[in-house]
């Protein structure tokens, strides 16, 4: 049976265009108009691959560089890196870019928390609302049960169209469950509305308190990108250079829940030797992670070799558009070459850590990784500082 088409929004203000979730309202501006077909639309988005290792920050660049205009914003920024967690907890640090809390500047969000999620009702009729409206969402569901896995699993997934004649939703995820081939890929995927529906419904239920997903309070966030496009902005890749290599102090936790499908860790919280690092610390770190695998303290985190590859893939990137757009007549070749070996080099890695998992000899691709990142210690310095004294000059 079809869904029922939802009526029209409820109310209209000057320059403000609202949906409702419940008895709650949420206002954001009113969106470009997009091309719509009686019952089926689908707004413009892109499986990019230049980062998604956490989803949190991979999709809403999905949504960001549908738009090829924005890749030089894209392009002045993701250097800097940070890491966080405690050591005596045995497992890798959390580590991230730190422009992954930058998006909401070329993008309006609104976020919703469990409890305002719950009062949707029907998703998949607030999802159409949302599309037809030019809103890509982010929603939380079982993971597992749209895919025919057994054990729950609560992930996110980007709405970004509806069919009502074939009731499926068209979604950005990964290609495959967790731990399945494919599971580090981004594909369009499409699922039923009533199996949507009750992969909603078993999220909320899956997330609440003394749960084990209870550390998810937004399972819901609608996103829609800026008008403007911003240029490259040598000015802003400086200071993101400079940030990386000086490696300052961090304060992530100013953030803002807006910024975090969970609630942003406290300190005050955290064991005594909980810290934030940035820059090449992070590598140190690294290099403290991947010793105490070795030695079978810590358990082996795969997303973190992965991250480290993209990041590599993201520097060698920037410095190619650099001497692209600048026409810098090769003063960085001997950089950029250094760089793409890096990056291939860190590409090895994490094919070996992958084939680790799979039963083959961890401790020989921990000591190649500790071998390649201390190599990078000694490296990248020296060369990205020639970079960055190279774009201070078209600032």
């Amino acid at each position: 049976m079809p869904v029922r088409r939802p009526p029209p929004d409820p109310e209209r203000r000057t320059g403000r265009h609202a949906l409702t979730a419940g008895t709650e309202w949420f206002f954001v501006p009113d969106p470009v108009v997009t091309t719509t077909v009686p019952g089926k639309n689908e707004l413009p988005t892109v499986l990019q691959s230049d980062h998604n290792t956490y989803l949190a920050g991979a999709l809403p660049l999905c949504v960001i560089l549908a738009d090829e205009a924005m890749r030089p914003w894209f392009y002045s920024q993701y250097i800097q890196l940070y890491a966080m967690g405690s050591d005596s907890q045995q497992k890798a640090p959390h580590l991230d870019f730190h422009s992954s809390l930058t998006c909401r500047e070329v993008l309006h969000t609104r976020t919703l928390d469990r409890a305002a999620a719950g009062r949707i009702g029907r998703i998949v009729a607030f999802l159409r609302s949302c599309i037809d409206s030019g809103r890509h969402v982010i929603v939380f569901v079982d993971d597992s049960f749209l895919r025919g896995e057994p054990r729950p699993f609560v992930h996110e997934l980007l709405v970004h169209g509806y069919d009502d004649r074939s009731e499926q939703l068209r979604v950005v995820g990964f290609g495959g469950a967790i731990g399945r081939p494919g599971s580090q890929r981004f594909q369009t995927l499409e699922f039923g509305y009533r199996a949507f529906e009750e992969a909603f419904e078993r999220a909320l239920s899956l997330t609440a308190p003394n749960s084990d997903f209870a550390a998810i309070r937004y399972p819901v966030q609608l996103l829609q990108r800026v008008r403007t496009r911003p240029a490259f902005d040598p000015g802003r890749l400086w200071t993101e250079l400079s940030s990386y290599l000086e490696a300052p102090e961090l304060d992530i936790f100013r953030a803002g829940t807006e910024y975090w499908w969970w609630s942003p860790p406290k300190p005050e919280a955290q064991p005594p030797d909980f810290t934030v690092s940035s820059g090449f610390e992070v590598h140190d770190r690294f290099i403290r992670h991947l010793k105490a695998v070795e030695a079978g303290d810590h358990l082996i985190d795969y997303r973190q070799f992965h991250l480290l590859w993209e990041h590599k893939t993201a520097v060698l990137r920037r410095l190619e558009h650099l001497a692209r757009e600048f026409d810098l007549q090769g003063g960085l070749d001997d950089v950029i070459s250094g760089c793409r070996r890096r990056a291939q080099e860190f590409l090895d890695l994490r094919l070996k850590v992958l084939m680790a998992l799979n039963g083959r000899s961890t401790p020989q691709a921990m000591a190649q990784g500790v071998s390649l990142v201390t190599r990078t210690l000694h490296e990248e310095p020296e060369a990205l500082s020639r970079v960055r004294d190279v774009v201070a000059g078209l600032r």
